[in-house]
């Protein structure tokens, strides 16, 4: 009898094994692919979700503005039409029975009948015997005014203020007319500063050396002064003290004094400078 030798195990089989693995190997692959293919298609579409927002988002394009053109344009020609020529109607006649009677010219009349004035002679205005002279204040800053009292062919008396705007025009065309200029001197007035009498008035306020350089400087600015009078000054004229300082200048130009009696308080009429 033949011996038995040991029993060898049987090889277990690797085939089962095998396909196995390969069977869930596929599957995993199967299931990347689709979750791949899933991620993808999620990534498109979240591109094109961004990409429309971002074009509904835009801002629209504003047009930009025409250049304009340098080249002048040329302006319409006028063209000229014939302008119609009115028509006149001719006037009905007359009928010989009507006849108007016309009216007498008064005018030519006078003018035959009444001879004309006599020029009037350039003479000084005398009253009982004494010269009167006209004085005109407050010029200097109306030079139609001032022409028009030159026109007049009178002798007149032109009372400057100190500080006029057409002093110098003024003054040149009334010594070519052979009219006396004057200084229109502004003063104080009782009612100052409610009622202010203008540049370059003396006020009460000054003192004696005030008063006199602002007179002086009054005096400088209207050339050829033969006299002085008073612009308003109702408060000044009733002082003695400063009337006294303006008269001791006065008297060293050898220039006249005429109150405008702007006060009844006034102490310019016992002096005979005045």
């Amino acid at each position: 009898m033949a011996k038995k030798g040991p029993v060898k195990p049987k090889p277990k089989p690797r085939a089962r094994k095998n396909r196995k693995k390969s069977a869930s190997g596929a599957l995993q692959r199967q299931l990347m692919k689709v979750v791949a293919g899933l991620a993808l298609i999620v990534c498109l579409v979240v591109t094109a979700g961004l990409l429309a927002h971002r074009m509904l988002m835009r801002p629209a394009a504003v047009p930009m503005p025409a250049a304009k053109s340098t080249t002048p344009t040329p302006k319409p020609v006028p063209v000229n039409k014939p302008v119609p020529r009115p028509v006149i109607k001719p006037k009905p006649a007359m009928p010989p029975e009507v006849v108007h009677h016309s009216v007498p010219d008064y005018e030519a009349f006078h003018r035959e009948t009444v001879p004309p004035p006599p020029p009037i002679k350039r003479v000084k205005p005398v009253t009982d015997g004494i010269p009167v002279a006209i004085i005109i204040d407050d010029i200097g800053y109306d030079r139609k005014m001032a022409d028009g009292f030159l026109s007049l062919g009178v002798p007149l008396t032109f009372s400057v203020l100190p500080q006029g705007r057409f002093n110098q025009s003024i003054i040149a065309k009334a010594r070519e007319k052979d009219v006396e200029i004057m200084l229109h001197l502004p003063m104080e007035p009782a009612n100052y500063p409610a009622v202010n009498p203008g540049p370059g008035a003396l006020l009460a306020s000054m003192s004696p050396d005030e008063l006199i350089a602002q007179l002086n400087a009054d005096l400088a600015s209207v050339p050829g002064a033969r006299g002085v009078n008073n612009h308003m000054g109702s408060k000044l004229t009733a002082s003695s003290d400063r009337m006294r300082q303006v008269f001791t200048i006065l008297k060293k130009r050898d220039l006249f004094f005429v109150d405008s009696r702007t006060s009844a308080d006034t102490l310019c009429r016992p002096r005979r400078s005045c």
